[in-house]
């Protein structure tokens, strides 16, 4: 992969048909990329925002057909036919569906990959992890945003929360595979996937004195991810966000019902109206 100018393949994680998830009941459609943020399917928010990018060459949606089908979605099926859109069924799981993601994008140039729950997505934002990732020279980046920030704007939000010496960090749901190199970052991501109910797995992997160390709060974010590089043989790096809608998906209910009225009244406004 070359970085050339940090224009990019992207990869949307965006899964099959799922009634039964609570924010598809919530909204009364067939999985949950397709509640509607502001009369839109998240997932064809998410789609239109890295369109908007100058940055972004090809869009692959990790959707299976059926889905389409059953979702009746008004604006994906148009960027479909135009050749911008392309579908390709997902795995078991959003680290498969990533690796296999990996596997069949162009190798010329970096791979964006995002959740499709993620319908406050912009393309400053697109921009800004391309751009820090080329900065970072890295082969793998990880998006984050600091929690403080979130918490001042939208103090209601659930987040999982990495707390490291130089403060505390949430994921972004936004990465950015740089070189081939960075492929192994994902596979790192799906062993642990694969490992979240053995937890004796996770810290074999990790090796004791990294898990010590971060309970201890011994590194900075980018001290830990260069440990982390160190033991999956690749570069990965953190991209530093300033936007704190960065870091907000969609996984219940309650979120969905937030990013709606983010959506209706604006970034900003939100904790603006609250006071």
């Amino acid at each position: 992969m070359t970085n050339d100018g940090a224009r990019a393949h992207a990869l949307v994680l965006a899964g099959g048909v799922d009634r039964t998830h609570p924010v598809a009941q919530a909204d009364s459609v067939a999985a949950k990329p397709f509640a509607r943020v502001a009369g839109t399917a998240m997932v064809e928010r998410v789609v239109a925002a890295l369109l908007a990018s100058d940055r972004i060459t090809h869009v692959t949606l990790s959707l299976s057909r059926d889905a389409v089908t059953t979702a009746h979605l008004t604006e994906l099926p148009a960027h479909i036919r135009a050749g911008s859109v392309s579908l390709r069924e997902p795995g078991p799981s959003r680290a498969a569906s990533a690796l296999d993601g990996a596997a069949v994008a162009p190798g010329d140039r970096p791979l964006l990959i995002v959740t499709a729950d993620h319908p406050l997505l912009t393309a400053a934002m697109v921009d800004d992890v391309l751009v820090g990732a080329q900065r970072a020279a890295c082969d793998f980046a990880v998006a984050m945003n600091q929690v403080q920030i979130l918490a001042q704007r939208y103090p209601e939000v659930r987040c999982s929360r990495l707390r490291m010496r130089d403060g505390v960090y949430s994921g972004c749901n936004l990465y950015a595979m740089m070189r081939p190199a960075g492929s192994r970052a994902v596979t790192f991501w799906r062993e642990l996937e694969q490992s979240r109910k053995a937890p004796h797995r996770i810290a074999a992997r990790l090796g004791p004195a990294s898990l010590v160390g971060y309970l201890l709060r011994r590194w900075t974010l980018a001290q830990a991810l260069e440990r982390l590089s160190a033991q999956i043989g690749c570069r990965v790096a953190p991209v530093l966000l300033e936007q704190p809608e960065a870091a907000i998906d969609v996984d219940t209910p309650a979120d969905l019902a937030l990013v709606r009225r983010i959506a209706r009244q604006g970034p900003g406004a939100h904790d603006t109206a609250a006071r």
